[in-house]
């Protein structure tokens, strides 16, 4: 993990212990000791959201269809009252407070998130490509270092140095992976 992301990944879960802060001075039926327990429940809370929750969603994911999504919103309100209660110093009694728990820390950190991931699309966007280049068996290797990609309006555009140091466009579609430079035919690939 790059330093960057360790940074995120803290700095996500203070605000989420301070989100919790504030929600146990405004909930009745949610209590904290401080900030030892906010801590605690806030790392507490995100690991079992990382870990359990995706094998719960999908075990739950019949009643979830049949209710528009609020069986997982009840759900995901069970869940953090459990973790909750499991910390020393905290309380939930009543899994309402466990569902506004959960909605008032999701909002709010995705939109703090949002604000700090603002150049990440470029890395999900290589890695998805990577991803189903690898499934088709389609990896192409290069000794071209550094592959950037840039988003244009509804496509992809990336740009290479060639081994004469000239830039060299792809162009990438939902349907193939294109490399030309100038005097080449284009080289493709099917995604």
């Amino acid at each position: 993990m790059s330093p960057t992301t360790i940074r995120r990944g803290a700095l996500v879960l203070l605000l989420d212990a301070a989100i919790l802060l504030l929600l146990s001075g405004l909930l009745p039926g949610f209590v904290l000791d401080g900030a030892g327990a906010a801590l605690g429940a806030a790392a507490l809370i995100g690991l079992l959201n990382a870990f359990v929750w995706p094998l719960l969603a999908r075990l739950a994911l019949p009643l979830t269809v049949l209710t528009l999504g609020l069986a997982a919103l009840v759900l995901n309100g069970v869940l953090v009252t459990f973790a909750v209660n499991l910390i020393p110093g905290a309380e939930v009694s009543r899994v309402l407070d466990g569902i506004v728990i959960t909605l008032v820390v999701a909002a709010l950190t995705a939109a703090v998130y949002s604000l700090l991931a603002i150049d990440e699309d470029d890395a999900w966007h290589r890695n998805v490509v990577r991803r189903q280049a690898r499934r088709r068996g389609q990896v192409v290797e290069t000794d071209v270092p550094g592959v950037t990609n840039h988003l244009h309006a509804s496509s992809f555009a990336f740009a290479r140095s060639n081994s004469s140091g000239e830039s060299a466009p792809f162009s990438f579609s939902s349907l193939s992976l294109c490399s030309s430079s100038a005097g080449e035919p284009p080289a493709c690939w099917r995604m």
